[in-house]
């Protein structure tokens, strides 16, 4: 005799009961008896524990689903140098909100950059801290024709880690702290080569020259000083005004201009979203935002139409 419950869904009770009944309601049972009834009330348990873990699992799918908010919107992937990550995060929220638009930044050096779009990178719109990147790209075919359009001009900052106690006030002072200073590598970061044509100019390359630490972008060689790991460092302005440092201009005079220039890519398939986004860089109300972080802007020379 097996008896079956359908109220208890722990199988060691239903164990315990079975024992009981054989040994006190029904002696004459054997114990094979109690092997059949364990076993089927085994899969008794079984069928109730699957149902309970589909359950579960259904419950937990709704209980942790979210909505793709991306879904079926719009959205243009802009791969730009690491000098304009705050001014375009600015301006990139007020051109997000009026065009319904999804913006997706990829920030690195500008050098960088251009090697992975040639090498096939899923970008839109490209935005180097060099203009001759942007006009190479155009002219392998990499970037639209006619496409290439100056955006604004950055400006190079000596940033001094506040808590190092130097006293920079100048390039000219970098010869004789004697402290290790920060640069963006001049291989692929325009940054990097306009603070090499400063120290040149300003006659201290042979002395700090040594004493060089360089990051993979302006960013990276911003938070070398932050961290300590160099004292002093030559970065962008646009990324410069942060707390733990202080800033000193570099004159404009001792490097060449830093164009910042966009292109669409060939292979992006949303030209009319890179379009709107370049023409928006060019507004009055993107160029305050530019000026506000030390950018100057040039007369600008096309549409990107």
């Amino acid at each position: 005799m097996c008896l079956e419950t359908d109220t208890s869904p722990v199988l060691g009770k239903e164990i315990v009961l079975l024992v009981f009944v054989v040994h006190n309601i029904k002696p004459t049972l054997s114990w094979w008896s109690v092997f059949f009834c364990f076993f089927t009330a085994a899969d008794r348990m079984k069928k109730i524990l699957s149902g309970l873990l589909l359950a579960v699992t259904l419950f937990s799918g709704l209980l942790f689903y979210v909505p793709n908010a991306e879904a079926g919107a719009r959205i243009l992937t802009v791969a730009s140098a690491s000098s304009l990550s705050y001014a375009l995060k600015e301006a990139g929220r007020i051109f997000e909100a009026g065009s319904g638009i999804k913006l997706r930044f990829s920030f690195a050096s500008t050098g960088v950059l251009a090697s992975q779009i040639e090498n096939g990178a899923p970008f839109d719109l490209f935005i180097a801290a060099d203009k001759k990147y942007a006009v190479r790209l155009e002219s392998s075919g990499n970037l639209e024709p006619d496409s290439v359009i100056t955006v604004a001009d950055g400006a190079l900052a000596i940033v001094v880690n506040r808590a190092s106690g130097l006293g920079v006030k100048s390039l000219e002072d970098l010869g004789r702290v004697g402290t290790r200073v920060a640069i963006a590598n001049p291989a692929h970061a325009p940054y990097g080569t306009a603070a090499v044509q400063a120290l040149k100019k300003a006659g201290v390359w042979q002395s700090v020259q040594k004493r060089l630490v360089y990051g993979e972008n302006v960013r990276q060689a911003l938070q070398f000083v932050e961290s300590g790991n160099a004292a002093v460092g030559l970065v962008a302005l646009s990324i410069a005004r942060t707390d733990g440092v202080y800033i000193v201009p570099v004159p404009r005079t001792l490097y060449s201009p830093v164009e910042h220039a966009a292109g669409i890519v060939t292979r992006s398939p949303n030209r009319k979203e890179a379009v709107a986004f370049i023409n928006f860089l060019q507004s009055p109300e993107a160029v305050l935002i530019f000026n506000s972080y030390g950018f100057t802007i040039p007369e600008q020379e096309g549409s990107g139409k």
